[in-house]
């Protein structure tokens, strides 16, 4: 495995048209070449296969090269949520990106 993501759609019916992409990794390995791009490629397609009229990304703000893969494929930041996020090195600011995509 290569890396992974996964497009998955809010549960209520007053929500249904949204949904996120969760667990965006690719190994480290595998970086830079086009792996990135690919997978989210086809889990934009299977939102919009969903259909699915937005999605939204949450990822650190200090996850530079993810940030500029998601605003190269047409995601726009619409919050930031400070210490949103900790891990054993300490608390990272988290940004939300959302995108349409026309479907539902």
């Amino acid at each position: 495995m290569s890396g992974m993501i996964g497009p998955r759609r809010e549960g209520r019916a007053s929500v249904d048209h949204k949904g996120s992409l969760w667990g965006f990794f690719v190994r480290p390995a595998f970086r830079r070449a086009g792996v990135g791009r690919a997978l989210l490629e086809e889990a934009l397609a299977r939102a919009a296969q969903m259909g699915m009229r937005h999605v939204r990304i949450v990822t650190a703000t200090s996850s530079v090269g993810a940030l500029a893969l998601f605003a190269a494929h047409g995601f726009e930041r619409y919050g930031l949520e400070p210490d949103g996020i900790k891990d054993d090195t300490g608390y990272y600011d988290q940004v939300f990106m959302l995108r349409a995509l026309g479907g539902g």
